[in-house]
């Protein structure tokens, strides 16, 4: 893992069954993976999972990730009845929960997604982000899948890294679920990142890995 040269990174993400407006519990459950959690379980619950990318091999010998795009893979369409978004994030830091609550997007005044003003993040820790809005359908005749895609986004710099991990954060964002019965579905993904693997000048890499800690200290 230590050399130089193109590398493609790849990992694939369980999907997750959300089923809200259920009594017990309620207003949130989720079934289909152990590794997503409920980070806000209010009328309008926020999901998460997270994993990462293992450059240590790369960071022991000093090696430097450039980023050269990014491209993620689904294993079905996402549906469901309920309006929901998902954003995707790979960053050079771990975004806690507080900031993904904080950033809810169906709220009248939502706070930005990390990388955007109000978040503590900075754009230079984004590597890639993307965020896709699902929501009612009247032309979908099925009542259990009437969601279609309404609007998609993405930020991000693609900056180099000379850290050990890249940080891989799922969010879904519901909307109002009073209703009971509501449902979505979000498939496996697969992450691929394509990076060149090289070798910097030292004064470029020390400024790198140092930018690095600043912003794990900030955060």
């Amino acid at each position: 893992m230590g050399s130089e040269g193109s590398r493609l990174l790849d990992i694939v993400l369980d999907g997750v069954d959300i089923a809200t407006g259920s009594p017990t519990p309620y207003p949130a459950q989720i079934a289909g993976s152990p590794n997503w959690e409920i980070l806000d379980n209010a009328l309008a619950p926020t999901f998460a999972m997270r994993t990462y990318y293992d450059l240590s091999g790369y960071q022991v010998n000093d090696l430097t990730a450039l980023i050269q795009g990014v491209q993620i893979q689904e294993g079905f369409a996402p549906y469901g009845n309920l309006p929901f978004q998902i954003v995707d994030i790979i960053s050079t830091d771990y975004i806690d929960n507080d900031t993904l609550v904080a950033a809810y997007t169906y709220d009248a005044l939502p706070g930005d997604l990390p990388g955007f003003n109000d978040s503590t993040y900075d754009m230079m820790q984004i590597i890639y982000g993307s965020i896709r809005t699902y929501d009612t359908n009247t032309n979908l005749a099925n009542p259990l899948a009437n969601v279609g895609l309404a609007g998609a986004a993405t930020w991000g710099t693609g900056t180099a890294t000379a850290g050990d991990k890249l940080y891989i954060t799922r969010v879904v964002y519901t909307s109002d679920v009073g209703a009971p019965s509501t449902v979505a579905n979000i498939p496996p993904s697969n992450y691929v990142t394509g990076a060149f693997i090289t070798k910097e000048p030292d004064l470029e890499y020390i400024m790198r890995l140092k930018r690095s800690y600043e912003y794990l200290d900030n955060n």
